[in-house]
């Protein structure tokens, strides 16, 4: 199969079940892919920031990867805003974009995003709005380097990812012939004992004491399950949620 299918293979072997992004050149392979997928509903935008708030949303309301595509260049480049909020909120989102050929590097093709002779590196900006970027430069790396990607959107504070496409990978006889499923292996997040402990203590301490307490609990308790716990520490206390 060819690179975009085999990407689209591995994110429904993940749960994926829609990707939300703009059109382009270097996008299209991955819009074909899209269109003969049975699992996920691929929905264009007219802006690709719309494709990463998007994406935001999804994750946020599904717990599931959420998935946003752009073309190489100023496409790309829209997702950034999207990305920048995943980041801060901790929503697990998979950005996927075109790429020059890698054989016009520093040559300043169409789109260029390289860094080499004063051309914008992409690469650069994705590593500063996401938790990792990568750049795909051999088709028999695509299963692997999607997996490490989707795990690490989803390991300890989640948060976005990205993956460059080159060009040249998505020509007519370039296949991925070693195609696997993204193998998710999540592993849980566990408290620091000391600071448990401290906090522990000093709620209890409040609760002898009769005194009422405040909780700020934020969105990762929500996001983790961990509002019933929150509730059954603070029963029976003078206490405000």
């Amino acid at each position: 199969m060819r690179v975009y299918e085999a990407i689209v293979k591995g994110l429904e072997s993940v749960g994926v079940q829609a990707a939300f992004g703009g059109a382009g050149e270097n996008a299209a392979g991955l819009m074909l892919a899209l269109k003969h997928s049975e699992r996920i509903r691929p929905i264009m935008v007219r802006h690709e920031q719309a494709a990463s708030f998007m994406a935001c949303g999804y994750a946020m309301y599904t717990n599931r990867l959420g998935v946003c595509f752009a073309t190489a260049g100023p496409g790309a480049f829209n997702l950034f805003s999207g990305l920048a909020v995943a980041m801060s909120d901790s929503y697990p989102v998979l950005a996927i974009s075109g790429y020059a050929s890698l054989e016009w590097r520093g040559k300043g093709s169409l789109n260029e995003t390289s860094g080499v002779n004063r051309t914008p590196d992409s690469q650069k900006m994705f590593e500063a709005t996401t938790k990792g970027s990568f750049l795909l430069t051999d088709a028999a790396d695509t299963c692997d380097v999607l997996e490490e990607a989707v795990n690490l959107a989803f390991e300890g504070r989640p948060g976005p990812v990205h993956i460059h496409v080159p060009e040249n990978l998505t020509h007519r006889g370039v296949w991925v012939e070693n195609y696997h499923d993204i193998r998710l292996d999540v592993q849980p997040v566990l408290p620091e004992p000391a600071e448990t402990e401290a906090i522990a203590d000093a709620l209890a301490d409040a609760i002898r004491r009769d005194e009422p307490i405040v909780a700020l609990v934020g969105f990762g308790a929500i996001r983790s399950s961990a509002g019933p716990q929150v509730r059954r520490s603070l029963s029976g206390s003078r206490s405000r949620c």
